[in-house]
């Protein structure tokens, strides 16, 4: 004998009312019902907007009559679902009649949107940790790069840490000389970081193109990098991984210090294994860095800018080797080639603040990167020139136009005043004379100076 369910199925489809595809799915989630208290017939097809009320009262009561049931007194209403509606007792207030709202499938997810808000339009490189990809912040209406580590890297923990502890540095740190993260966070077990998009190139790339770059140039860069680095001490944090490769060039010629993958606190001891001493780039890597020393300070950096200024200049590394070791072995026994820089006709001037930024002995070397900023603007105050340089392209530089110009014309200029950013501007002294200019030729009157003290 037909149920009540199947009963009311049949008369709905065959007065039209549903489908038999209707009535067959209508009638497949009323016998697949696991969950107390069960829907009847009724409710289901009225939550699933099949039927009006007035509808499923007709066929309710049609089905009654075929299969002899007396009409039931009429039931509250239950959670999510609409009964039909009946006369109120006297004096009672109708019960207002509720709904149950269809629950929509979940969206399905946008590749080129992995990261909400930001939608990827391209790929702009890959390196050894990590995809960079183009774009668009649709919150913040910016373009930016979306920094996110390889699925290869995602079960290694110390690299994680790594590219977490980057990407919370450069999202907390705001200096117009280091690249500004702006969120980071996990997408699914890959971290990732959302940061300025830089429209430019490496310094590195620069010099793979023109081979090296001219003093003027070259004093500029370091200037804009020392900035950064001396931001970065008073954060209490070295880079340890200073390089042509880290320094971006913008198209706007301005300079930003990129990758702190090898960032560390100052005064800090790590655990054995949580880090290496030694990680760095070894063409750049200061002396102490190389032996594996702990104490590590903002001079280590300081060496390291000075290797990449080494190479900016001459077009070459200050030491190679067959292999990284040999490299290493070198940084901490050799000196620098002194006739090697001048057979390369570098200024005497280049060759002092090479000397003294990579020297040995880290206490000979500039003690903050401040100090480096504000010695090159000194050392070359009285040597800039406003003569066309077809070779500088006609712009004129606010470091200086010649190195050396003093022996080709022969004898010193008169001093002239410095162009000062806000970073190194210097008030006079009370009796309103300039502060005196001070320099040194040669690491040996450095080295002079400091056994004085």
């Amino acid at each position: 004998m037909p149920n009540f369910e199947m009963t009311f199925m049949a008369i709905a489809s065959k007065n039209s009312f549903l489908t038999h595809e209707e009535a067959a799915e209508v009638l497949a989630e009323f016998n697949n019902q696991t969950a107390e208290p069960r829907q009847s017939i009724e409710e289901i097809v009225l939550a699933h907007g099949l039927l009006t009320a007035e509808q499923v009262r007709i066929i309710s009561s049609g089905a009654k009559k075929i299969l002899g049931i007396a009409p039931a007194p009429a039931q509250g209403v239950r959670p999510g679902t609409q009964r039909i509606p009946t006369q109120p007792a006297p004096g009672q207030q109708p019960r207002p009649i509720t709904q149950k709202i269809p629950t929509q499938p979940p969206p399905k997810p946008n590749p080129n949107e992995p990261i909400p808000g930001i939608r990827i339009s391209g790929k702009l490189g890959v390196g050894g940790t990590a995809t960079v990809f183009l774009a668009d912040d649709l919150r913040a209406n910016r373009k930016v790069a979306l920094k996110i580590m390889h699925p290869s890297l995602a079960k290694d923990e110390k690299a994680v840490r790594r590219f977490q502890r980057e990407s919370t540095l450069l999202v907390s740190f705001d200096h117009p000389n280091l690249v500004k993260g702006f969120s980071q966070g996990m997408m699914g077990p890959l971290p990732y970081l959302v940061m300025e998009c830089l429209d430019g190139e490496s310094a590195q790339e620069t010099l793979d193109r023109e081979k090296h770059l001219s003093e003027a140039r070259s004093l500029e860069i370091i200037q804009e990098a020392a900035k950064a680095i001396d931001y970065m001490q008073s954060k209490k944090i070295i880079h340890r991984d200073i390089k042509p490769g880290n320094i971006y060039l913008l198209k706007d010629n301005r300079v930003k210090v990129i990758d702190l993958g090898f960032a560390q606190e100052m005064g800090t001891t790590l655990a054995p294994g949580e880090e290496e001493t030694t990680s760095g780039t070894v063409q750049y890597m200061s002396p102490e860095q190389a032996r594996g020393q702990l104490d590590l300070d903002v001079r280590a950096d300081i060496y390291s800018l000075g290797a990449t200024l080494y190479h900016m200049v001459m077009g070459e590394t200050p030491f190679s080797g067959s292999d990284s070791v040999e490299v290493m072995a070198k940084q901490v026994m050799e000196a620098l080639s002194s006739a090697g820089m001048k057979n390369k006709r570098i200024s005497k001037h280049m060759h002092y603040f090479i000397e003294r930024m990579m020297s040995k002995d880290k206490d000979l070397r500039y003690s903050t990167p401040h100090e480096l900023v504000d010695d090159i603007n000194e050392q070359i105050d009285g040597f800039r020139s406003l003569e066309y340089r077809p070779e500088e392209g006609g712009q004129e530089s606010h470091i200086m136009r010649a190195m050396g110009a003093e022996e080709a014309r022969g004898g010193p200029r008169p001093p002239t005043q410095r162009m000062q950013t806000p970073s190194t501007r210097r008030l006079a002294p009370p009796g309103g004379s300039p502060p005196s200019t001070r320099r040194i030729a040669t690491l040996d009157d450095l080295k002079k100076r400091l056994k004085k003290k």
